[in-house]
């Protein structure tokens, strides 16, 4: 019958020889193997399963008895380790001896097969009390009891039962230990994220809960009386900053985790307090969102009497950048260097390097004739007391004598080739939101008006979805910044008169690696800016551009340099993108209508758009910037000579 057991006994003659040259084949269902499982459970003091957390090493000694339960002298078992969540083999094929150790997680079960009928075990589990309160055992299923701790180092917590070896079955001993845990609180201020607003920090503070179980858990001494506080902050810290933490972005220098509190007292005092301009002094308790002392509230470092209660709060610090500015004010020719393929010069002398927080403009205010430079609501820098204006003039010489000719400023550039214009202006002022180089560029022509684009550091942010998960986003900061136009150049009165009248941006998605060079050639960037002038100029509303066609001349070719094929689907690329009416600054947010947008007093705006940080990864845009021009009752689209190549797949992973 099924499931019985039968011994069949073969005789055959041999030739002779060493070799054996009989080979059996049947078609009877084989027996299940015969042995046991030992698995490994954890739950918390307040009897919660926590399994899949505690990562803790747990030690067995498997010892074997006769069915008289008498002790083997040797033996040689083999298992294997299998994740019970899962059931993936971790290992296969282990053995080990009669009175030796094994290692098991939590959460994982070694299985022992082929193990001789009628034989039984007992499984030994070596515990520190220091990490485990209590044991509780279950023999397939059938509740044990409890294993009786010691107070020694290292306690053995035996079965209370032999765990038979019964035919056609694996006996299950689980082991549910009670561990002890230590909870670290890490809160901190994040950036707060919404559209169409500056960049602030959020008033609600995030708070990240780091568990430590069992056996991670750090002492100072080797006898385990003093709970390791400070590794175990560091831990935390560890662990937020290897997750989905957004970090340091944009108007954060960097976040500060101390060990402690006499740590936290005596360190903040090193750091500048941007609302005084003075080092802070000792403070007992957290800073707010903005970096403020507070008189009261909760301490930087909290340790519940116990030990396994911690609180840690990051100190934010907001963060500076460097604009590095190469310019001439001395009259020294010998530092202009005349840029291949144009009548251009560059200036090669490093005026200095400034520094500027993020939003902060560069210059001086006019306290009398600009009320905003004094106070700018749209300035999150306010809530820092730091001013909009950081007071440092960035200029150069708006004429140089080289060679017996006059060669009059043209513009500041982003690169020493002078293809980014960043401002015609030669006094610097706009807005700093990354780290910048600028070269002053010379010629004895005028430069003619146009517009670039250029990029501020993309933000990355988590929104939780509709199951509570995680989700990563990317903000792209693109700039529109016309150059060669009068300042307030789109404040206008009606449709006719001169000015910006309408802003886009365009992202160009590259498919199927089109482009076998790291940078476009002269023709393929006129290719698509035509298309991008074409995309907004049909565009017949505001709003969203999507899914518009442009075909550019690609010519690919192999490794060995041999031409290959290039079919319309790799020629063709897809434009996506916004466009903007521009209408005067309103006071009120409110008052704009859909899809309208103003410029600041340089004619600039930042256009944000959000990705979702798995499809960007795959994703490489070309972007483009555009305005709508009229001038002397003519209106026509001028699209940004460069281009902001957004291919971001290694630096977002």
């Amino acid at each position: 019958a099924n499931g019985t057991r039968h011994t069949l006994k073969f005789f055959y003659l041999e030739r002779g020889g060493s070799r054996s040259f009989c080979d059996l084949y049947f078609n009877m269902e084989t027996l299940p193997s015969s042995g046991f499982e030992v698995e490994k459970k954890s739950v918390d003091m307040q009897g919660n399963d926590v399994t899949a957390e505690d990562n803790s090493d747990y030690t067995f000694i498997i010892t074997g008895f006769t069915s008289d339960r008498e002790a083997l002298t040797s033996g040689t078992y083999t298992y294997d380790v299998i994740n019970t969540s899962t059931n993936a083999v971790v290992s296969s094929n282990l053995k080990v001896k009669q009175g030796e150790t094994i290692t098991l997680k939590s959460g994982q079960k070694a299985v022992f097969k082929d193990l001789p009928v009628d034989y039984q075990y007992t499984v030994t589990e070596i515990i520190d009390p220091c990490y485990v309160k209590g044991v509780r055992t279950y023999l397939d299923g059938t509740d044990i009891g409890n294993s009786s701790l010691s107070q020694d180092h290292l306690a053995f917590c035996t079965v209370s039962d032999y765990i038979p070896v019964l035919e056609n079955d694996l006996t299950n001993v689980t082991f549910v230990n009670t561990v002890d845990c230590v909870s670290v609180s890490i809160k901190y201020y994040d950036r707060e994220v919404v559209s169409g607003k500056p960049a602030d920090m959020s008033a609600e503070p995030q708070v990240y809960i780091h568990k430590i179980y069992g056996s991670d858990i750090k002492f100072t001494d080797s006898s385990h009386e003093v709970m390791d506080t400070k590794a175990m902050i560091a831990d935390a810290g560890n662990a937020l900053a290897s997750g989905e933490f957004g970090g340091v972005q944009n108007i954060l220098d960097e976040y500060y985790l101390w060990l402690s509190q006499s740590e936290a007292e005596n360190y903040i005092q090193n750091f500048v307090n941007p609302h005084t301009d003075k080092n802070y002094e000792k403070t007992s308790y957290h800073t707010n969102q903005y970096g403020k002392v507070q008189s009261g509230g909760e301490k930087w470092v909290d340790i519940s009497t116990d030990g396994r209660e911690i609180t840690a709060w990051l100190f934010n610090k907001p963060r500076e950048y460097t604009v590095e500015v190469y310019g001439i004010l001395d009259g020294n020719s010998n530092r202009l260097n005349s840029i291949d393929g144009t009548d251009y010069f560059v200036a090669s002398g490093n005026l200095n390097n400034y520094t500027g927080y993020y939003n902060q403009r560069f210059g001086k205010v006019d306290t009398e004739n600009d009320n905003e430079g004094v106070n700018d609501a749209t300035n999150y820098l306010k809530s820092y007391n730091i001013r909009a204006f950081n007071d440092a003039e960035i200029y150069t010489a708006e004429t140089i004598e080289k060679d017996g000719k006059t060669l009059n400023f043209l513009y500041w550039a982003f690169d020493a080739e002078g293809k980014e214009i960043a401002s015609t202006n030669v006094y610097y002022g706009y807005r700093i939101t990354g780290d910048t180089t600028l070269y002053a560029i010379y010629g004895d022509k005028a430069v003619e008006s146009g517009v670039t684009v250029s990029m501020n550091e993309p933000d990355v942010f988590s929104v939780a979805d509709s199951n509570g998960n995680s989700v990563e986003y990317v903000r792209l900061n693109t700039v529109l910044n016309p150059y060669g136009y009068e300042d307030n150049f789109h404040i206008g009165g009606g449709y006719t008169d001169d000015g910006i009248k309408d802003v886009a941006v365009v992202y160009v998605n590259v498919k199927n690696n089109a482009f076998d060079a790291d940078e476009l050639t002269d023709e393929q960037i006129q290719q698509m800016r035509d298309g991008v002038q074409r995309v907004v100029a049909n565009a017949e509303n505001y709003g969203t551009v999507a899914g518009k066609p442009i075909e550019v001349t690609v010519e690919k070719s192999s490794a060995e340099g041999e031409s290959l094929e290039v079919t319309k689907e790799d020629v063709t690329l897809i434009a996506n993108g916004v466009k903007y009416k521009v209408v005067a600054k309103q006071d009120d947010a409110s008052a704009y209508g859909e899809n309208e947008v103003s410029l600041t007093t340089k004619n600039r705006v930042q256009f944000t758009t959000t990705f979702k940080k798995a499809q960007l990864t795959k994703l490489r845009l070309f972007t483009f910037a555009a305005i709508r021009v009229v001038e002397n009752d003519e209106s026509k689209w001028v699209v940004s000579d460069n281009y902001v190549d957004y291919n971001l797949g290694e630096t977002l992973k």
